[in-house]
C-alpha cells in the first residue's frame, strides 16, 4: 500500500495551517498533479519528494517480513 496525495490532502493541510509536505519519491501516489501543485502554491504549501536513499536507515520503513 502506498500513501496517496490529492486535492483533499492540500485542502486539509491548508485548513490546519501546514506549510510543507514531504513524501517518498516513487512510493507516493499523487493524483491530479497539476491541480494539486496549483492548490499548494495558492495555499503557500511547499511539496518536496525525497528519494528513499536520502532517508536515514533509522527512518526507513521496514519491508513486511524483513528487518
Amino acid at each position: 500500500m502506498y500513501p496517496v496525495v490529492g486535492l483533499r490532502t492540500v485542502e486539509v493541510m491548508s485548513r490546519c495551517r501546514v506549510s510543507a509536505l514531504g513524501m517518498d519519491a516513487g512510493r507516493t501516489l499523487l493524483f491530479d498533479r497539476a491541480r494539486v501543485i496549483d492548490a499548494a502554491d495558492a495555499a503557500g504549501i511547499a511539496i518536496e519528494a525525497f528519494p528513499l536513499e536520502t532517508i536515514g536507515a533509522a527512518e526507513r520503513p521496514v519491508t513486511q517480513g524483513k528487518q
